[in-house]
């Protein structure tokens, strides 16, 4: 019966962690101390910006823009307008947006040493058409906003803040690309901007929804002092090298990929829960989430503050290993150390195994844990084909719904699985455990040589599940073998289950397989409770 117990509290506990490293910030109020950020303050800018759709070259567009002119220079910062007007291919069409005009606002705090690199805080206030766009992007501009409002209040500034608001990001990132000199004009190529060769870095917000929490999904090459400086100032940091990866291998792009191309470093924000918002006539004020305003700015406002002040931008350094832990603390490393941590993980193996178990039952183990990840990935498409057959806006409209249906496709694969594992009673727990561990094990390896920015995923729970299995091997009976056991797969629910719901975010309403790989590892620590519990009793006659 313990057991069983011991499986009950490490699913509860789990997906508590679970929801709570999801859950959004409250949004400070208007009266919180001026040196913070306020989402109840930048939420007066969403309303104002995001009343009606923008979309470049509109009335409305233009409306907006001097609203945010008049408001930049409120706050006393250098403002000034730089037009250009969108290519006209031949045979385009107007209304896809050629040859509108593009009015991009520059606005900046000037430093006490105007002889360092400038920092650039970056959003764009154009609507994709139809819009009010709210998320996309008002609540990005007014969080700059809210930025350069508390730097201001906490004194000057060591470098310059630049403020860059782009038009044109939806017809194709046309307001960076004419700023950092990577579009092309009616008359060929477009030169930068003269302030855009004093940026040292960007850091640009954005969203692809109006809720949940903002995923620092990108950065630049060689991030590891960047990334790191980011997990000493951020409050609530959200972000994986997993997310960056994944972002690194689809084919979207933002702003920030221009100042990227451009050569300039940066960190790249953006929250995309609430999915049926993103560019829809749902985006409104009223609609948008307060928290992940909130959630965003104070990501930012602290990072910006610390570069603002250094001397010195971070210098180039290899890509950092990291990922938040439960979105408390971001936890980063070279990828060396992560053969450290297989080291370790296979270390505990050999403690936890010393005398190992029948060759056969690590095989079925091995084999139970690969038919497993096929049997979900088959159960999570099925899932998809039947939720989108109400149509792909009633998938997102309902994407909780759907996000429960994607955990419960999950699991009923597992319980199939380990049931037939478990029903012959001569079959040892520990064979069949060492089996899930050992693909862990390999999974890791595998990933260590191909990915090793994205091995963490994986590392993490083996290494958790292995130091389980040395208490279980100690003493199997003791209850602090049980209170290890529930606590690791309680950590590792919760952790895999805040990168599984980014990861279905991102591309769950179309790919849902990659959720199967995060299925497999919270098998790895319950698999001991799972096999145990699904065990056929013993009938006394």
């Amino acid at each position: 019966m313990r057991p069983r117990l011991a499986l009950l509290a490490a699913l509860v506990a789990g997906l508590l962690l679970a929801w709570s490293a999801s859950r959004t910030p409250r949004p400070r109020p208007a009266d919180a101390p001026a040196s913070t950020f306020s989402a109840e303050r930048a939420m007066d800018d969403v309303r104002a910006v995001a009343r009606r759709p923008h979309p470049s070259g509109s009335l409305e567009n233009r409306r907006v823009r001097d609203y945010l002119v008049a408001r930049l220079r409120s706050l006393g910062l250098e403002v000034r307008t730089a037009e250009s007007r969108g290519p006209t291919p031949p045979g385009s069409d107007p209304q896809d947006g050629a040859g509108r005009p593009i009015s991009n606002i520059i606005a900046v705090l000037p430093g006490s040493d105007r002889t360092l690199p400038a920092l650039a805080v970056m959003a764009h206030y154009d609507s994709a058409p139809g819009s009010p766009g709210a998320a996309d992007d008002a609540a990005g501009v007014a969080a700059a906003l809210e930025i350069a409002r508390a730097v201001q209040a906490t004194g000057q500034p060591r470098r310059d803040l630049v403020l860059l608001i782009t038009d044109g990001e939806e017809l194709g990132l046309l307001g960076a690309a004419d700023f950092f000199g990577q579009g092309r004009g009616a008359g060929g190529e477009t030169p930068p901007d003269p302030l855009a060769r004093r940026i040292g870095l960007v850091l640009n917000m954005e969203a692809r929804g109006g809720g949940g929490r903002a995923f620092m999904f990108e950065t630049g090459p060689n991030n590891g002092r960047l990334v790191s400086l980011y997990g000493r100032e951020a409050v609530g940091p959200s972000s994986s090298s997993l997310a960056v990866y994944l972002y690194g291998i689809m084919n979207n792009a933002t702003d920030f990929s221009v100042a990227r191309q451009a050569g300039i470093p940066g960190l790249n924000w953006a929250f995309i829960g609430r999915p049926a918002q993103y560019h829809d006539p749902s985006s409104t004020a009223e609609a948008l989430d307060g928290g992940s305003v909130q959630h965003i700015g104070q990501q930012v406002l602290p990072v910006a503050r610390s570069l603002l002040d250094s001397a010195q931008l971070p210098p180039p350094a290899p890509n950092a290993v990291y990922s938040d832990v439960l979105g408390l603390f971001l936890l980063a490393y070279p990828p060396w150390v992560g053969w450290l941590v297989l080291a370790a993980a296979l270390g505990l193996a050999a403690l936890a195994w010393r005398r190992p178990p029948p060759a056969g039952e690590v095989a079925l183990g091995l084999v139970g844990g690969l038919v497993l990840l096929v049997l979900t990935a088959v159960a999570l498409r099925l899932t998809f084909l039947v939720g989108s057959l109400a149509g792909r806006r009633a998938l997102l409209e309902n994407f909780g719904l759907y996000e429960l249906a994607l955990a419960a496709a999950c699991v009923l694969p597992a319980l199939l699985i380990f049931a037939r594992l478990a029903r012959r009673r001569e079959r040892s727990v520990s064979g069949l455990w060492l089996g899930f561990v050992l693909l862990g094990l390999l999974l890791t390896a595998a990933l260590q040589i191909l990915a090793p920015t994205t091995a963490h995923t994986v590392a993490w729970p083996t290494l958790l599940a292995c130091a389980a299995a040395v208490f279980a091997a100690r003493a199997p009976d003791a209850p602090v073998a049980l209170l290890v056991a529930t606590a690791a797969s309680a950590l590792v629910i919760g952790q895999v289950g805040a990168w599984s719901h980014g990861v279905a975010l991102g591309v769950g309403d179309f790919l849902p397989e990659p959720l199967a790989a995060f299925a497999l590892l919270v098998w790895l620590p319950l698999a001991p409770l799972l096999l145990t519990a699904l065990r056929p009793r013993t009938v006394e006659r």
